[in-house]
């Protein structure tokens, strides 16, 4: 579990400092680095988001072995309810302020 749960941090951390870099990513001007830099900061959040599941899963698994499929329902309907709330809340955060603030109040989540 040692292992996991620090999988969990890092890749929170890597998920966190990704999404508050890639808010400020509007102040590139060159169109090839604004492409590269962006995809680089989306796979460092991909990376982060698979060692963070990866790791709440098995923590998950070996502290609630008995209650298994009860645990992996409410863990997959919270990924669900995210799924669906994230992407209307983060657009009314940008119509609301600007580029960068929903990118930023996501990495506070993950901090």
């Amino acid at each position: 579990a040692v292992v996991s749960t620090q999988s969990t941090g890092g890749g929170l951390m890597l998920v966190g400092t990704s999404s508050m870099i890639f808010g400020a990513i509007d102040i590139l001007r060159n169109d090839l680095l604004y492409g590269v830099v962006s995809f680089v900061l989306r796979g460092l959040q991909g990376v982060g988001c698979a060692a963070t599941d990866t790791a709440v899963f098995a923590i998950a698994s070996s502290r609630f072995n008995k209650h298994l499929g009860k645990v992996n329902s409410y863990l997959n309907s919270c990924m669900g309810l995210s799924f669906m709330l994230g992407p209307p809340l983060g657009g009314l955060i940008y119509e609301w302020t600007n580029f960068s603030l929903p990118f930023v109040f996501s990495a506070l989540l993950c901090f």
